[in-house]
């Protein structure tokens, strides 16, 4: 019943995907590409091999040598998440880079994934995370209830901050702290990917599907795999990226959009990025 339900709402103001450019990542210098942004006519891409500035269609230029797990754009910058857990910050333009650039700002500057906030990003860390908000300071937690659990995808949702783990869903709340894991509708406790749909908290788990959290339970729903790495929702349509292809939610179904492993789900210069190992697609 859900899934018509999710299908019907979020059909009426879809237009059809168009595909503008398909790449084999063969191109690109990095190998495995993990994150994209688009500056106009520059583009800067991470993956396995590194980090590099330049454009598909001329010569690339290594930024580091460090391999990069995530990108993430704020405003006029870019910032990079490698594969050890430190972040530089990047301004395309300007052609700056910052290394390192929480080291000596925060308590613990390791991190391990970067998330969209009002504002600005959250880097989640060992046993908490730190905002870094446009005009604000950085502003750190550390709750007790997380203790040194990696904080794998976070999102907020009005005053309240939901925290993924690998042991289950930590969620912050004006009412308290609630932690969600199999006794409360999980099949894993896994949790890869959190994102926001029409006021809906939905949640991925690495081998236990889709579930949209309901008050303090997690309801199980249709997703076209159990194996999800990537959320994301993009002019209200939701789209999944699991270890077997990349889906877009339809009022029909679950389109598919690329196949194999997802290495990527973002948006950059207002287009979709899906990246798998085998290709880099741009859609409108």
């Amino acid at each position: 019943m859900f899934a018509l339900v999710l299908a019907m709402c979020m059909g009426a103001d879809q237009a059809p995907l168009r595909l503008v450019r398909q790449m084999p990542t063969s191109e690109f210098p990095c190998e495995r590409v993990s994150g994209l942004s688009i500056r106009g006519s520059k583009w800067l891409v991470g993956g396995m091999r590194g980090l590099y500035l330049g454009s598909p269609d001329g010569k690339w230029k290594e930024a580091s040598k460090n391999a990069v797990r995530q990108l993430a754009s704020s405003g006029a910058e870019d910032w990079v998440l490698y594969g050890n857990g430190s972040v530089d910050k990047l301004d395309v333009a300007k052609d700056q880079l910052v290394f390192d650039v929480f080291q000596g700002a925060v308590k613990r500057p390791w991190a391990a994934s970067m998330s969209s906030v009002p504002g600005g990003l959250s880097f989640g860390g060992h046993g908490g995370w730190f905002d870094r908000v446009s005009g604000k300071p950085i502003r750190e937690l550390y709750p007790s209830q997380l203790g040194q659990r990696e904080v794998t995808a976070q999102v907020t949702l009005g005053a309240t901050r939901y925290i993924g783990t690998q042991d289950g869903l930590f969620v912050f709340g004006p009412k308290g702290f609630k932690r969600l894991g199999f006794g409360d509708g999980f099949r894993d406790t896994w949790i890869t990917s959190i994102a926001v749909s029409r006021g809906k908290v939905l949640v991925g788990t690495y081998t236990g599907g889709l579930v949209e959290i309901d008050g303090e339970k997690a309801q199980q729903v249709d997703a076209p795999t159990s194996k999800i790495r990537s959320l994301l929702v993009r002019k209200n349509r939701l789209f999944v990226g699991g270890l077997d292809g990349v889906w877009a939610q339809r009022p029909s179904g679950w389109q598919k959009i690329g196949n194999g492993e997802v290495t990527c789900l973002s948006e950059a210069g207002g287009e979709l990025v899906v990246a798998t190992v085998e290709n880099v697609s741009l859609f409108l």
